[in-house]
């Protein structure tokens, strides 16, 4: 069972999040897109649960709510070289099923290859999940042919639907927090299910191998003619950890 919210009962749980966390989800950034006068959707901290954007994709990746795109190693002086602090608060961030698949490999990168990235380990440890259910597959999507549409693990998944936000814990913080609401008369108590794409309007089908002088195609020489450098790429693509560091 979970939590179906009007907007005035969204609000009231929102100042609950906000005691104990901060909230990152999808949101509109107006007027700061790649053209003059254009907005963009990307992740951002969010002080009300109406700021997210359920319509449109992010056009820039999750990863910057736990790997900010400029960061603070460490401080150091002539006697003392000292790590920055954590985060004083937990994280609570609205991910779609292809970003929770793509946390996966995240993990498997800083936290499983050999050694854990500690910077990367003590946010992710407290950092929190919830499941953005898309209702249908946005035009660009290939979640279904990858077998991403479904998420393994969250600790809560959430619906928009018909102007209501539904909201639904598998355990945690977050569920604590979804009963007290309910005790305390937000939202009304309902039973939805989490929805997916089964399939994508563009349908993709993966090669069982593929040549060994791939590297060399051509369209890789094509790509690479039209790249300037900018490293957007990097923050655009989910499991890409290139980066740079300098004192």
């Amino acid at each position: 069972m979970g939590r179906l919210l009007n907007e005035k009962a969204a609000d009231a749980l929102m100042e609950r999040l906000q005691e104990q966390y901060d909230v990152f989800a999808p949101r509109l950034f107006p007027g700061t897109g790649c053209y003059s006068d254009t907005d963009v959707v990307r992740y951002g901290q969010i002080s009300s649960l109406s700021e997210i954007v359920w319509d449109k994709k992010s056009e820039y990746s999750f990863k910057e709510t736990l790997l900010p795109i400029s960061d603070t190693v460490f401080y150091f002086t002539e006697d003392e070289v000292k790590v920055p602090d954590a985060p004083r608060k937990r994280r609570l961030i609205f991910l779609r099923s292809c970003e929770l698949c793509a946390l996966k490999r995240l993990d498997g990168i800083y936290l499983k290859n050999g050694f854990a990235d500690s910077y990367y380990e003590r946010i992710r440890e407290q950092a929190d999940f919830v499941w953005m259910c898309c209702e249908e597959s946005f035009a660009s999507c290939f979640c279904a042919s990858m077998g991403t549409n479904r998420p393994e693990q969250y600790e809560a998944f959430a619906r928009f639907t018909d102007g209501k936000l539904y909201l639904e814990a598998e355990k945690g913080l977050l569920k604590e927090l979804l009963e007290e609401c309910g005790q305390d008369g937000f939202g009304e108590e309902a039973s939805l299910n989490a929805v997916y794409p089964e399939e994508n309007q563009e349908k993709i089908e993966i090669p069982e191998s593929l040549p060994e002088d791939m590297a060399s195609h051509e369209l890789w020489k094509e790509y690479a003619g039209r790249c300037i450098g900018c490293g957007r790429c990097n923050f655009v693509c989910p499991t890409c950890t290139c980066f740079t560091m300098q004192d």
